[in-house]
């Protein structure tokens, strides 16, 4: 699920929540690959900067977090990307 403001400037925050599962591939050298499912959870805040009607950059801060039994692997990203707004 992905909130945001419908603002009519060219600065559009937005805050997001998913979930679900993800499928863990492990390679090591010599071995033969390994899979596990695990489940995850994830929040992020960032916001849209348009230069124009239709085109900016987008700037994120994701926390996710999956488990895989007794641990938790957690995660904290940053993000830089293209915008467009239809």
């Amino acid at each position: 699920m992905r909130i945001g403001a419908a603002l009519q400037g060219s600065f559009q925050p937005w805050i997001f929540l998913a979930g679900g599962g993800a499928l863990f591939i492990l390679t090591t050298e010599g071995d033969e690959p390994q899979s596990k499912f695990v489940t995850y959870a994830e929040a992020g805040l960032g916001t849209d900067i348009f230069f124009g009607p239709a085109f900016g950059i987008s700037a994120q801060a994701t926390f996710r977090a999956v488990f895989e039994g007794s641990v938790t692997i957690i995660h904290v990203a940053p993000g830089i990307g293209i915008a467009y707004r239809f």
